[in-house]
């Protein structure tokens, strides 16, 4: 009974006028978009501009609180088969449910295996929760990606 007052008493005294503000945490769940890619050549590139609509990516949490960027059927170039890549252990740096990240360089994954041969750079992507948009740009080889869709 002793016991019982004493749980009872810490826990009147807990405060329930809290006055900070609660922080929204980012999604557990995979977010998927559907959207257009342009990829413009840099100076000298050997290829052509390239878009287009209706490009499918997803951004999947993992267990450590990073992202892996998932590009189900992509490509940069006309002449490039449509593959599937993936961007692993990105960083959110966004507060709340919003979620951005960079990374100056990294080597996205083919077949679940590293993909060295065209490493990825000045790689940015930005997904507001509030409008539920994605924008994602990296070169690759001589080309600078961009990428903006919707939930």
């Amino acid at each position: 009974m002793i016991v019982f007052a004493l749980l009872s008493g810490f826990a009147a005294c807990s405060d329930d006028e809290n006055n900070e503000t609660p922080v929204t945490p980012a999604p557990t769940e995979t977010l998927s978009f559907t959207g257009k890619l342009e990829a413009l050549p840099d100076e000298g590139s050997r290829f052509e501009a390239f878009s287009e609509e209706g490009i499918a990516m997803q951004l999947q949490p993992t267990a450590d609180g990073r992202y892996h960027l998932l590009m189900p059927e992509i490509k940069f170039v006309a002449q490039m088969p449509w593959l599937s890549i993936e961007v692993r252990d990105l960083q959110d740096s966004a507060e709340g449910e919003s979620i951005r990240f960079e990374a100056a360089e990294t080597i996205p994954y083919f077949m679940g295996a590293p993909y060295d041969a065209f490493p990825i750079a000045n790689l940015s992507g930005l997904y507001d929760a509030a409008t539920g948009s994605f924008s994602l740009a990296f070169d690759c080889n001589t080309m600078l990606v961009r990428y903006t869709g919707q939930r």
